[in-house]
């Protein structure tokens, strides 16, 4: 510890003024604290101890349980509700979607649209999804929610990740979900 740090009693492992590391001792405050309305080290120390009180770790303790079962509801009704089931693949696809899907897997897209976009995970079920090649476009291109942006994407691309999607749309209404 500095000659500096035990002039000023600062506990460099713990940051707290009065205690001076090893020795039991504390340093006079007095008047060191008009801002806090603390007179007396007394009251500065009496405060240190209220703060680190097993009440308060308990507070904190239960607090972080409380976070921890409303995600846990949350993600349990999100898993509940959510369409996991996978639709059936296209048996053949044309050249512009064959690329498409290509692209879908060079991007990475899979690992969100599981099974090639026929089963939801983090990102929707795509064989099912009714949205319009205008909004894919737009979701694509600017990202929405989780969903990041792909604005490098050339317009051929993209047009052949939408024929993609059109033909497992496709193949999904023929055929029931499993």
């Amino acid at each position: 510890m500095s000659e500096e740090q035990s002039k000023a009693g600062t506990n460099p492992a713990k940051g707290v003024p009065g205690k001076q590391p090893g020795t039991g001792s504390s340093v006079d405050l007095s008047g060191e604290f008009p801002d806090m309305g603390l007179e007396s080290k007394a009251s500065f120390q009496d405060n240190i101890v209220a703060e680190s009180s097993p009440k308060t770790s308990y507070l904190v303790w239960g607090a972080g349980l409380v976070v921890a079962v409303i995600l846990t509801v949350v993600v349990a009704f999100t898993l509940a509700t959510t369409d996991t089931s996978e639709t059936p693949a296209p048996e053949t696809l044309s050249a512009d979607a064959r690329e498409g899907k290509n692209l879908f897997e060079k991007y990475g897209c899979s690992s969100c649209h599981l099974a090639d976009g026929r089963v939801a995970g983090t990102g929707p079920r795509l064989s099912t999804s009714k949205a319009s090649d205008d909004q894919i476009r737009n979701y694509v291109r600017r990202g929405k929610g989780a969903m990041p942006s792909f604005g490098n994407l050339a317009d051929a691309e993209l047009n052949n990740i939408i024929s993609y999607i059109h033909e497992i749309r496709t193949a999904a209404t023929k055929t029931p979900a499993k």
